[in-house]
């Protein structure tokens, strides 16, 4: 009976050995068994140190370079929506330009609110059957 009890539990501790065996990594599984044939402690521990050095490292690495995309991501979404504004400010304004509103009283360049003469034979009551003839006329008058 002690036999039995004996072979069944070295057994478990060979069977839970063989699992941990399988799910570790190889270098790491390479370095235990050169621990273990060599019986140098102070090796093994500076192997498994150097690999976590590396590890940290790479990914130290690799978090300075997601910062650097996001920033560079960030940056140019910003960059391309600030485009994008200005380009559509500038249809917007292309669009709502009026053959009625007269632009050239201003000696800035910039857009005046007075009447053009298009909009003046308009609210004279000529109704919107302005001939060229008589908006010419009326530009000549404003000249």
């Amino acid at each position: 009976c002690i036999n039995a009890h004996s072979r069944a539990h070295l057994a478990k501790r060979l069977k839970s050995r063989r699992n941990v065996e399988s799910e570790v990594n190889q270098r790491l599984l390479r370095l235990a068994h050169r621990y273990l044939k060599d019986g140098n402690l102070w090796a093994f521990v500076e192997a498994v140190d150097a690999d976590y050095r590396r590890y940290e490292r790479d990914a130290d690495e690799a978090r300075r370079r997601e910062d650097v995309d996001a920033a560079t991501f960030v940056e140019k979404v910003l960059q391309q929506r600030d485009q994008d504004h200005v380009k559509a400010w500038r249809s917007f304004m292309e669009a709502t330009k009026s053959k009625y509103v007269d632009e050239s009283h201003r000696d800035d360049g910039g857009t005046s609110l007075i009447p053009g003469p298009r909009l003046r034979l308009l609210l004279d009551g000529l109704g919107s059957e302005v001939t060229p003839e008589q908006e010419a006329a009326a530009r000549a008058a404003v000249s």
